[in-house]
């Protein structure tokens, strides 16, 4: 089934649909919030991706108890203690939102696991991941990195490198905005397996490319260690309960150890000169988002209900 064919509403969805159109426009906010909560999440999901009014109703704090109550219960079993993982809200992103993403991408999977692997199947499993990963789901944003790399370990037609080049450093720079150090520490991965295919890749990507991709991971991974005490969330929910270190599966010992690692393999001298740079910029960065981060807190409770009617459109990354 393709993303088109699963998001299209059944008759009794659409009635659902114009229920709660028109008790917006009634401005019914209490029989509104009745509706909401006692609509399948399965449908209530796709009502609100067709059509935006609804969604940023569901995105009002006043359901934040509700959706966090609802992703909390989203995370897998421990195969170890099989007691199940839950999910924490983070600041970044809305918890309905996270419910979306993850809902589109548990799609995704079933969609893999049930089907055999043809041309159709791969290129409506990339529709549900690449939507996904706009609704902001680490999940598919992570796998759309990895799916990216692989194909670029074998290209070697300049324009596809470089279409895949921007791609997968666009992927793993929204992953990196959304969920802090998960996501920079990503974005510093995805620039070092790029570094490892520049033999494949055309002269204007070469040494050069692979110094500045260099300076960009250590700048990354500078940035997800600093941004570390205030992503213990993202991390919980990105690793599923799992440190880094348990989550690389051994690669990841510490941040320095790391760094070194990657810069070790990449056989390019970082002077002291760009190394402090590289430091400042981090930090630069970090104190941006953090001040950032505060001004969106202040501002995130608004004094009304803002109601749009315009539908939600699907954007690239």
């Amino acid at each position: 089934m393709t993303l088109s064919e699963f998001l299209k509403l059944s008759m009794v969805e659409l009635e659902l649909e114009k229920e709660m159109v028109s008790l917006i426009s009634a401005r019914d906010l209490e029989r509104l919030k009745q509706k909401i909560k006692a609509i399948d999440l399965h449908s209530l999901i796709r009502i609100c991706i067709k059509n935006k009014a609804i969604n940023v109703i569901c995105q009002h704090t006043v359901f934040d108890e509700y959706w966090n109550a609802i992703w909390k219960k989203c995370g897998p079993t421990n195969h170890d203690t099989n007691v199940p993982i839950e999910y924490f809200p983070i600041n970044t992103v809305c918890t309905f939102d996270l419910i979306k993403g993850f809902y589109v991408y548990e799609q995704y999977r079933k969609l893999v696991n049930e089907n055999e692997t043809s041309a159709a199947i791969l290129i409506a499993a990339k529709e549900y991941l690449e939507f996904s990963a706009e609704l902001g789901c680490f999940f598919a944003l992570n796998a759309l990195c990895y799916h990216g790399l692989r194909i670029l370990h074998e290209a070697t037609d300049s324009h596809e490198v470089e279409a895949l080049f921007t791609k997968i450093l666009a992927y793993a720079s929204h992953a990196a905005t959304l969920h802090w150090t998960p996501g920079y520490f990503l974005l510093g991965n995805v620039c070092d397996a790029i570094m490892d295919c520049a033999t494949n890749m055309v002269d204007e990507y070469g040494s050069l490319n692979k110094k500045l991709l260099l300076s960009d991971a250590l700048r990354a991974l500078t940035i997800a260690q600093k941004l570390e005490p205030y992503s213990s969330s993202m991390q919980h929910n990105a690793y599923q309960g799992k440190s880094i270190q348990e989550a690389s599966g051994g690669k990841f010992v510490d941040w320095f150890q790391f760094k070194r690692y990657i810069e070790t393999k990449a056989k390019i001298k970082i002077d002291a000169t760009e190394r402090e740079r590289i430091y400042q910029e981090a930090s630069s960065t970090v104190d941006g988002i953090l001040s950032q981060y505060s001004l969106n807190i202040a501002a995130s409770v608004p004094n009304e209900l803002q109601v749009d009617d315009t539908p939600m459109v699907k954007r690239s990354l």
